[in-house]
């Protein structure tokens, strides 16, 4: 199987990619940084990785014409807007361009959207574009498609010490029975565990990640 990765060299692109390449699929990376410069595990030998920005070029057609899927893991946390990184670029117009190329196919690949469970008011503009995100992909126009959107927590790994330290106030929060309803749409996933669920549908089983969480 062929599976093409957008933002394969990010912290949950990488993981979905070396997850793939255990299951012995042909793995491609797309993104705006091509091959990453940390991490040079054996893994990462068989992965082509191609530098390509979807939004400015079209470098990135030649490799998704054959692909069995697509998955997009472009995303930000937080806008830089004076390097011209943006929600609008980072998150809602690749998942356009994306569906648009799939659209003209004759046979499109299966696509994956990872969008997000639920957000903190402090990212309620990032959580504002993955819905949108999600929209666009909804339209009747894009309904020959076969997409599946996921609704991941927070993503956590020892990798990104971060987001260990909020998982832990998070968790501490969750205990708290006046809000134990309230935060339990945002409880963390393992990068590990994510990879794996979404391993799960591609292979065809159901994962409680396609339904976004209270």
């Amino acid at each position: 199987m062929k599976v093409l990765v957008f933002g394969g060299s990010g912290f949950v692109g990488q993981q979905l990619l070396k997850t793939f390449q255990a299951q012995g699929w042909q793995t491609i990376s797309v993104s705006r940084h091509g091959r990453p410069k940390k991490g040079q595990a054996a893994w990462t030998d068989e992965v082509t990785w191609v530098k390509s920005d979807l939004t400015k070029d079209q470098t990135w057609q030649d490799v998704a014409k054959n692909a069995d899927w697509i998955i997009d893991a472009i995303g930000i946390l937080f806008e830089k807007p004076k390097q011209g990184i943006t929600y609008e670029n980072a998150i809602v117009l690749p998942l356009q361009n994306i569906a648009d190329f799939l659209l003209k196919q004759s046979k499109p690949a299966r696509l994956i959207f990872i969008s997000a469970n639920k957000a903190p008011l402090v990212l309620k503009k990032y959580m504002q574009h993955k819905i949108a995100a999600e929209r666009f992909l909804q339209q009747p126009d894009f309904a020959k498609l076969q997409s599946v959107i996921i609704y991941p927590g927070l993503v956590i790994d020892a990798a990104k010490p971060s987001t260990l330290i909020a998982e832990w106030g998070i968790h501490l929060l969750y205990r708290l029975p006046f809000l134990k309803k309230w935060i339990s749409g945002y409880l963390p996933i393992k990068r590990t565990i994510l990879a794996d669920e979404i391993t799960k549908v591609m292979r065809g089983g159901k994962s409680i990640l396609t339904q976004r969480r209270p």
